[in-house]
């Protein structure tokens, strides 16, 4: 995330925490390469220690188009918020603290900034000064089960969008000298993707996803902050599973979702769709895509995205602006 802009059948599951990472790394590498140029694969191990699922694993970009990693690490019994950024000829790795990545966003300088779930207990937040890590507790009270995003807003100051353990939408601000917390929205279960993005003016869009045990219903829900209040709306009901969300050049919010065709279980007769927001209405249509990925825009506002098809291949996926390009990798060839 920029500073302004910035998980029935076992095809239907989030991916692994490799296979999310490496979809990442595919994502990012490939949002800079030209449509027409030939694309090369790179792979590099950055870390033998990596360890957790789906979520546990994110990477952007700064402004000189270098990585920055941050994930779970595994030493012995251990879990440990790791970070590891690119120097142009080497990974460089640093411990942040015992606990469970949850996201990382860049500011201007392209520091970092994490946040994670504390080991023992609490929901925390990282950033780097340049020499060592700035370390605060967001939630005291939050105890580990959760999903959480960090963004900036224009004046660099960060925002959390979490889920906690209780279910519940909350919102929290640093106020130059501590946070404020504010609750938004609650259901009996959530669903491990939550993103939060800033758009024009620092308005915030977070987008989450909810079930309701009682009527056994999946809703996608998004909400924003207008002027001191905060409109949630339901974007998408019944869905088998959606991804990331984006912001394009006007500082609108997309991202797909997958869904069953009518009165068919069967996830071969699912289909994607794509849906934008234009300031009034939300835009839906059908696309060429078999799952739901990783999702990236380059500088047209066109969209890229990678997954994983029948645990088998990885896919990347990229519209040209007249007609998908698709490319396929096996995984068995990395």
């Amino acid at each position: 995330m920029s500073e302004e802009e910035q998980e029935r059948k076992k095809k239907k599951s989030p991916p692994s925490a490799f296979l999310s990472m490496l979809l990442l790394f595919m994502l990012s590498s490939f949002s800079v390469v030209p449509v027409h140029a030939a694309a090369l694969w790179s792979v590099q191990t950055v870390d033998v220690n990596g360890f957790g699922f789906a979520g546990n694993f994110h990477i952007v970009i700064d402004s000189k188009n270098n990585p920055h990693i941050a994930y779970t690490g595994r030493i012995g019994n251990r879990n440990l918020v790791m970070y590891a950024d690119w120097g142009g000829s080497g990974w460089s790795t640093r411990t942040v603290d015992v606990g469970r990545l949850f996201d990382i966003a860049l500011d201007s300088r392209g520091s970092p900034h994490i946040l994670y779930s504390y080991g023992p207990g609490g929901l925390r937040y990282a950033s780097w000064t340049g020499s060592n890590w700035n370390i605060q507790t967001v939630d005291q009270a939050f105890l580990g089960r959760g999903v959480g995003s960090v963004a900036l807003d224009s004046s660099g100051n960060p925002h959390i969008a979490y889920l906690d353990n209780f279910k519940v939408l909350k919102y929290a601000s640093w106020l130059g000298s501590s946070w404020g917390i504010e609750s938004l929205d609650y259901a009996e279960d959530f669903w491990p993707v939550l993103s939060l993005e800033f758009g024009p003016n620092s308005t915030p869009y977070i987008l989450y996803g909810f079930y309701h045990i009682e009527n056994s219903t999946k809703t996608v829900k998004m909400a924003v902050r207008e002027n001191s209040s905060w409109s949630v709306q339901t974007v998408v009901s019944n869905w088998i599973n959606y991804g990331n969300m984006v912001l394009d050049s006007k500082g609108y919010p997309q991202f797909y979702y997958q869904k069953d065709l009518p009165e068919s279980d069967d996830v071969d007769h699912s289909i994607v769709e794509h849906t934008s927001w234009n300031g009034s209405d939300w835009n839906t249509e059908p696309v060429a895509l078999d799952a739901i990925g990783f999702l990236a825009l380059d500088s047209h506002d066109n969209p890229s995205i990678a997954y994983i098809q029948s645990y088998e291949k990885v896919i990347y996926a990229s519209w040209t602006g007249i007609a998908w390009k698709i490319q396929t990798r096996a995984l068995n060839k990395w």
